[in-house]
């Protein structure tokens, strides 16, 4: 849940910081999914792991299940 909050700070101060960065999500490592005490046969989700910079845009929402593990800030010149 703390890179959903990241993110939805970074949607909320998107016009000021996207002034000075060039702001990109990544999701760098797969994620286990599970339900309560069990897990299912192959509890890695594969599917969503993308180890490319995303551009993050404005307004662009994201599932909180899906949220990227880290964001990548470049100062713009």
């Amino acid at each position: 849940m703390r890179a959903y909050f990241y993110y939805r700070t970074l949607q909320r101060n998107y016009a000021y910081l996207n002034e000075q960065f060039n702001m990109y999500g990544i999701k760098y490592y797969v994620r286990i999914t599970r339900y309560g005490k069990t897990q299912y046969d192959n509890p890695f989700d594969f599917d969503d792991i993308s180890a490319v910079p995303n551009r993050i845009l404005p307004k662009t929402p994201i599932p909180a299940e899906h949220m990227y593990n880290y964001f990548i800030f470049n100062k713009r010149n």
